[in-house]
Parts: structure tokens; C-alpha cells; sequence
């Protein structure tokens, strides 16, 4: 699901299909524009380098024993504000990202969509309609 004609939206990584879907209606119902999901690294570093996004939400580890990082490296040098959606715990996270935000998988919709508010630095009204 994505819309580059609604303005800037939130990339979503994550190649396990029923939680990148869990992710992408969680954050659509709440009234983000999902770039994506993307599932697979080739795909997800095309898109955090040739779309305008306001944020996105990397799942740490992808196909293959693949990892984000690359992902990660583009979106900081664009200074887009995210954040990790893993259940990797924190010392696991590579060290250069470690003070990035981290949201826990299992996770409940509505408190991603307010962790996503807050990376934003928006109130979470405004980001729930």
C-alpha cells in the first residue's frame, strides 16, 4: 500500500507477511500513508533511497539472515527520523544503533501507532485522525 500522492509516509521493513500487514493497517487506519511494506532488503533499500518518506520502521533482521543496517545507513544520511520494530532485545541491536527508538515485538496496534506519534513528536490525536 503506498501513495506518494498523499505527501510523505512512513516506510515499513518487514518480511514477515501477517506482522508487516498488522503494521501497515495499524498505521493506515490511524491516517499514515504505508510505503509498502517491504520484505526483502533490495526492496526496502530502493525505497528508503527514492521516496519521500516522513519516517520509517525497520524490523532488524530480514530474508536470508539478511540485517536492515544498509537501510538504516540511507535513512540517517536523509536524517528521516526511525525506529527498530524487533524482537531482537537492545543488545543485540548493532552498537553504531543502539540509541535508536526500539519497539518490542509482540506489540499491541494502538501503542505502535502512539510510538510512532512520538518518534514523530506528534500528539497522538493528531496522528489518530
Amino acid at each position: 500500500m503506498t501513495s506518494s500522492e498523499e505527501g510523505p509516509g512512513i516506510l515499513v521493513v518487514e518480511d514477515e507477511w501477517m506482522i508487516a500487514e498488522a503494521i501497515a493497517s495499524a498505521l493506515a487506519d490511524a491516517g499514515y500513508v504505508v510505503v509498502g511494506p517491504a520484505g526483502r532488503l533490495s526492496e526496502a533499500v530502493a525505497l528508503a533511497t527514492g521516496t519521500a518518506l516522513s519516517a520509517a520502521l525497520l524490523d532488524i533482521q530480514l530474508e536470508k539472515g539478511m540485517y536492515v543496517y544498509p537501510v538504516a545507513n540511507i535513512l540517517a544520511e536523509r536524517q528521516i527520523p526511525f525506529a527498530f520494530v524487533s524482537s531482537h532485545p537492545p543488545e543485540q541491536i548493532d552498537e553504531a544503533y543502539r540509541d535508536r527508538p526500539h519497539f518490542r515485538k509482540p506489540f499491541q496496534p494502538e501503542a505502535l501507532v502512539g510510538f510512532l506519534a512520538d518518534l514523530l513528536g506528534e500528539p497522538q490525536s493528531v496522528a489518530q485522525g
